[in-house]
This record gives C-alpha cells, structure tokens and sequence, in this order.
C-alpha cells in the first residue's frame, strides 16, 4: 500500500484541491507498475460574474453601477478513485499517468453570493432578481445559484517524487 496527497487546479471555475489516496501497488512487472487507489478530496470553488443590479436601474437608469461584479465561493469535501501506471526510474522517481474519478457537488444561495464586500442579502435583493450578463443564468456553463456537480473525470501526467 501506498499513500499519496496531490494538489491540482480545475478549468471554468476558480478552484483549488487537495486530495489524499490510499494506493494498492502490486509488484512491479517489467517497466510498467499498475496501481488502484481511492481517499478524499478538499476542494475549494469559486466564480465571479458580472450582474444587473434592477434596484440600481430603477433609481437610475443611465449609471454605471447598475452592472457589478458578484461572485461566490464555497469549500467541499468529496471523494475520489484513481487508476495509473507508474514508470519506475530508479528507486525515487516514477513518471506517471492516470486517471481519476471524482464525486462531489456543492450547494449555494443568496447568502454565498456577494456584490463586493457585501452578500446580495445584506443588500436586500432576491438572487432571482440578479441577471448574468447576458440573461441567461447559465452561461458558460457557471451558475449563481443552486448547486454544482464538480464530479468528473481528470486524466493527469506527471512525475512522483519519494522522499
């Protein structure tokens, strides 16, 4: 058995995570050494957008305020299975590639939203009435409210170092 932690970055969305595995290595055939693991996984999200603010626009119509940055963010703990080859060189370093299965998903509202240095409850407004620019609450892909799936696969290369 065999223990692992690694760190890596997601695409679309601010995100940072950290993860640790427990690895069965069976015995090394030739130059090619397979491995089965799985743990948990930390992952911290977060997304910033640009809304329209209909308070704003009501008061005034013609001001620039009427559009700001919002954003949000949230922490997760998830799970995760992974299956790789090693290519040992040496007795330290092992050349990898891999892939890996994550699980986990996150909740957000209103309260996880902020317009600046304020939430958009302390504001007073209804995460329904902000918009995206443009209308669709979707774009991208990148919600602001409801809950996100960060479950999926990652297909990694790279290069283990035992100290």
């Amino acid at each position: 058995l065999d223990s692992r932690v690694s760190v890596f970055q997601g695409p679309e969305f601010d995100s940072f995570s950290v993860g640790a595995t427990l690895q069965w290595v069976p015995l090394k055939s030739g130059v090619v050494r397979p491995y089965l693991g799985g743990g948990p996984i930390f992952v911290s999200l977060g997304n910033d957008f640009v809304v329209f603010r209909p308070d704003v626009f009501a008061q005034q119509p013609n001001s620039t305020d009427q559009f700001t940055l919002a954003s949000w963010s949230k922490l997760d703990l998830g799970a995760q299975i992974v299956a790789g080859l090693d290519f040992p060189l040496g007795g330290r370093a092992f050349p990898f590639v891999e892939f890996r299965q994550l699980f986990g998903e996150v909740q957000f509202d209103a309260r996880d939203v902020s317009l600046g240095s304020l939430s958009a409850e302390a504001i007073g407004l209804d995460i329904s009435d902000l918009q995206t620019v443009p209308d669709d609450p979707n774009v991208g892909g990148r919600p602001h409210e409801g809950k996100f799936d960060w479950s999926g696969p990652v297909i990694s290369v790279g290069l283990k170092i035992r100290f």
